[in-house]
């Protein structure tokens, strides 16, 4: 699985390296998007020009090597299909051909808010992603088969659905600061679906656990993970 760090120190690696190598390129791309090791750019001068900065970026570094797909017409990036169309960029959803779409089954023992939230959570990546109504009303009509076959019940798909198509896609594309961490005490405690609502008994008992600093505030129940 690697450890917690693996990610960052790839990204620090990359952000030295690719600052590194662009500094000396005469011909520099367009635009230049770098997740982790995946990298979406727009070149502007020409083919045979991009195959010699392939060349290039290639025998940059020893042991780190890119393998590049480029089309005049379109390109898989990550989860998104990009294609160019009428001097405009059109963006797609992509799933690999191994994305089984084994989403968590309701029945699975996890709180209820995890699987209630999924096919909401992949109603609005979808309305984040697909630039054209066309396109969101067609894949999320395959993400509602999908689910279906997962065993989710009809109703509550519509409902996310419609959820995520009513908001505005500009807005789902607005980057949002995250809040401050929370100063409440956490509960961790394991989940079984036969607890009792723990969250209403601490808040009904709270007066009683008030005598000591720490308790400004209702704990916030939490679950680790086993």
């Amino acid at each position: 699985m690697g450890t917690k760090m693996a990610p960052s120190f790839a990204n620090i690696f990359m952000g030295n390296l690719e600052k590194e190598f662009l500094s000396r390129q005469n011909l520099k791309p367009h635009t230049w998007l770098r997740y982790i090791d995946d990298i979406f750019m727009i070149w502007t001068h020409g083919e045979a020009n991009l195959k010699l900065f392939i060349d290039d970026i290639n025998s940059f570094h020893h042991t780190i090597k890119f393998t590049a797909d480029f089309s005049g017409h379109g390109v898989h990036f990550l989860d998104t299909t990009v294609t160019l169309q009428n001097g405009s960029l059109k963006t797609d959803l992509f799933n690999k051909p191994t994305n089984k779409h084994n989403y968590l089954l309701p029945s699975s023992c996890h709180p209820r808010h995890c699987t209630r939230n999924i096919p909401y959570s992949q109603a609005l990546r979808i309305r984040r992603i697909c630039s054209s109504e066309v396109d969101f009303d067609s894949r999320t009509k395959e993400l509602s088969q999908h689910l279906l076959n997962r065993q989710y019940f009809r109703g509550t798909i519509e409902n996310a659905i419609k959820k995520a198509k009513s908001k505005p896609r500009t807005e789902t594309l607005t980057y949002k600061t995250r809040q401050t961490s929370s100063k409440r005490v956490p509960l961790v405690t394991e989940f079984h679906p036969g607890l009792p609502p723990l969250a209403n008994i601490i808040q009904k008992n709270f007066h009683l656990l008030q005598g000591t600093e720490r308790l400004k505030s209702v704990p916030r129940i939490t679950c680790h993970r086993f």
